[in-house]
């Protein structure tokens, strides 16, 4: 388990995570961009279904090298996605409700948590088998994403300056920071929504 001791290298490895995969996400975006827009596609194509931008890709690479490169980067990102989500759904659940909320904890000790973190990769994967059209899901989402996070922004500031311990709480420079990059980011998201 965790101790306060880890606190250092747990917010190094969060650090290092959260700017590599924004690395990756903007590599794979200016890839792709790139490679949909290159001049090769006609002007008037449409990409909406995962099999347009599939196919859209594919174009470039080769149908089986772009076909596996795509798939690989869908799965990929399927996979973080539900993992991320579900376990947030179930931990967020068992903190509000007192129950056990953690891996190392076995099924027959936290079977609340299972029980949650299983429901959420069940509801996905019927989403995902039906026929509930999955691009304009996500920009739903998105936009759901936009308008929400001032809200979510905004709680978590007020925890990390007045929640936490003195000794672990935002203040000085590192508050003004936070709260700067806080303003700009729901800024940002209030505009994507209305423009």
């Amino acid at each position: 388990k965790l101790t306060v001791d880890d606190l250092k290298y747990s917010r190094i490895d969060t650090a290092i995570g959260a700017c590599l995969t924004q690395l990756i996400m903007i590599a794979t975006l200016a890839t792709t961009a790139a490679t949909i827009w290159d001049g090769s596609l006609p002007s008037n194509k449409k990409l909406d279904t995962v099999k347009d931008f599939s196919d859209a890709v594919t174009v470039q690479l080769g149908q089986t090298a772009g076909r596996v490169l795509f798939s690989m980067g869908m799965l990929g990102g399927s996979l973080i996605g539900a993992i991320v989500v579900s376990l947030t759904a179930a931990w967020s659940l068992g903190e509000i409700t007192g129950f056990k909320r953690s891996l190392e904890s076995s099924p027959s000790d936290a079977p609340w948590f299972y029980a949650v973190y299983a429901g959420v990769l069940l509801m996905g994967s019927i989403i995902c088998l039906s026929p509930i059209d999955i691009i304009s899901l996500n920009v739903f989402i998105q936009v759901v994403n936009a308008v929400m996070l001032p809200l979510v922004l905004g709680f978590l500031f007020l925890l990390s300056t007045c929640a936490l311990p003195k000794e672990y709480a935002l203040r000085g420079w590192h508050k003004f920071i936070v709260g700067s990059v806080f303003s700009v980011a729901c800024i940002a998201s209030i505009l994507a929504v209305i423009v």
